[in-house]
Parts: C-alpha cells; sequence; structure tokens
C-alpha cells in the first residue's frame, strides 16, 4: 500500500518539511476519494464500466511505474556523507508528484466499477451467489490491503542500488502485481457481461435543478421506468405539493390554537388573548 510508506519518502527522501509533505498527503488521500465521481460518470455515461476499468487500470499502472522509476537515485544528483560515507540521491520532486495524482486518477477511477461489474455477471436469480461473490471480494481487497500495509514498509528497509532504502522496490512491487492483474482482466475480457452505459441519475437531477432554476424546458429518460417529464409540469407539481403542506400546517396549527384555548378558564382573559395574538408557537 502506497500510503504506508508515502509520508517518509516524501519527509526523507523528498526532503520535503514536514508542513509540504502533508498537505501533498492529504491532496493525494482526497484525490483518491474523490476521482470515484468521475469514474462512476465515465462509467454510466460514456463507455460502460469494462473499458473504464481497462483504462483506469492502464492509468494506475503508469502512475505505479512513474513512482518506481523516478525513486531510482542513481539517476539523480548524489551526496556522500562525510560521517559515514554513504552515497543518497534526491529524485526530482515532479516525478513522485505525477506518479501520486495518476495513481490517484487510476484507484478511484477504478473504485465504482469494479465490484458493480462483478455483480453484472450474475442473474437475478442467483442471489446466493452474488452475495458470495461480494463477500469474497471484500475480503480480498481488506486483505491485500493488510497484507500491502505490512509488506511495504520492509520492502522499503532492504538496501539496493547502492542506499541503504529501497523505495523503487517497494513502489515497484505493487506496479509489477497491476500488470499482472491488467492482463488476467484483459484475457477474460471475451467471456464477461458488458451492460452498455445507461446514463447516471446525477446527471438528470443537475439537468433538472438548472432547468427550474432557469425556467426552461428539458427532456430527461428515467432509465426505462416512466417516460419523459417536462421541467415545468414538474416545477407546477411540486408548486401545488408546496401549497399543500402549507394548508396542511395551518389547520394544524388552528387547531393546536383551538386545543390550548380550551385548556384554560374563561376568566383567564389575559393568557387567552395571548394565544389568540401569538398562536400556538412554544406550546400550550
Amino acid at each position: 500500500m502506497l500510503s504506508a510508506v508515502l509520508m517518509i519518502y516524501l519527509t526523507e527522501k523528498l526532503m520535503m518539511s514536514t508542513d509540504e509533505a502533508t498537505t501533498w498527503y492529504h491532496e493525494f488521500i482526497a484525490l483518491c476519494y474523490t476521482t470515484p465521481l468521475l469514474g462512476a460518470l465515465i462509467a454510466d455515461v460514456r463507455i460502460g464500466k469494462f473499458l473504464t476499468i481497462l483504462i483506469l487500470s492502464l492509468v494506475y499502472l503508469c502512475g505505479n511505474a512513474v513512482m518506481a522509476l523516478t525513486s531510482i537515485g542513481a539517476w539523480f544528483p548524489a551526496s556522500v556523507s562525510t560521517e559515514s560515507g554513504v552515497t543518497s540521491y534526491q529524485p526530482m520532486v515532479w516525478g513522485p508528484l505525477l506518479g501520486l495524482h495518476l495513481i490517484a486518477l487510476g484507484t478511484g477511477g477504478i473504485k465504482p466499477c469494479v465490484s458493480s461489474f462483478g455483480g453484472d455477471q450474475f442473474l437475478k436469480s442467483e442471489s446466493a451467489r452474488l452475495q458470495r461473490y461480494f463477500s469474497m471480494f471484500y475480503f480480498s481487497i481488506n486483505s491485500g490491503a493488510m497484507a500491502a500495509t505490512f509488506l511495504t514498509p520492509e520492502l522499503r528497509s532492504m538496501s539496493c542500488m547502492g542506499e541503504t532504502t529501497c523505495f523503487p522496490l517497494a513502489f515497484g512491487v505493487p506496479a509489477l502485481f497491476m500488470v499482472l492483474a491488467v492482463i488476467a482482466f484483459v484475457s477474460a475480457s471475451s467471456w464477461y457481461v458488458k451492460v452498455p452505459p445507461m446514463g447516471n441519475p446525477i446527471i438528470d437531477v443537475t439537468r433538472v435543478t438548472w432547468a427550474m432554476a432557469l425556467n426552461k424546458e428539458t427532456q430527461l429518460k428515467d432509465f426505462g421506468v416512466r417516460p419523459l417529464i417536462s421541467i415545468p409540469g414538474f416545477y407546477l407539481f411540486m408548486v401545488h405539493v408546496i401549497r399543500l403542506c402549507s394548508r396542511v400546517l395551518c389547520i394544524l396549527r388552528c387547531i393546536n390554537l383551538q386545543i390550548c384555548q380550551f385548556k384554560y378558564s374563561k376568566t383567564d382573559i389575559p393568557r387567552r388573548i395571548k394565544w389568540m395574538k401569538y398562536g400556538s408557537s412554544g406550546g400550550c
């Protein structure tokens, strides 16, 4: 798992300050949790889940390769410690940052598509097998993340290429596993059930909101469930619903007022006038 050694790499290898490294680290994590929206939109609207997984997996693979290659210190200027005589190399900052952004785009983009693409391979009558698939899927994901969390720091602590640490190995092993995963995914492509893109509700909701704000008409498909609707009709329907709710609230307010009036005696004139003047706000 990249995040297991990322802070160490940014501070000790790229010589970033703690504040700067923390900023880049949290930006990377934020992108990993933001890009799934982009991946879902691309899959649902344009090219489908299969091509989205394939293309963004290659992007993810390129990011891992860039991280591994740019961490090879022999390609960059060296500095020799006068005390220990150990040679250390400082990679250029642009390479790791480019790799991090590619990884964030790739891993976030395929995240909403992988599990749902696997679910597309089952029929509606195979609910038991589908449940077993999701259990195995999330068990494998979490087991792999746990194993990577323990394995990646061990790979980093090894000595290689004349240095006391081995970040190229720590970043290169995930890239190698990603190559194997892409090959396995593509080799079975002829057996997959590939559902064509059906549209995304987020886009339809955005179009409805925008059309209502501008008082324009637009046509939206509701995924084959209902016919097309027009925005002015929908707008008038919402107006009637709001008016109905307002009338119901007014009736309830009047009922509450009458109940509160009967709770007091006829001689309690000031209190009755207070309720008739200010209504039922505040309770009886």
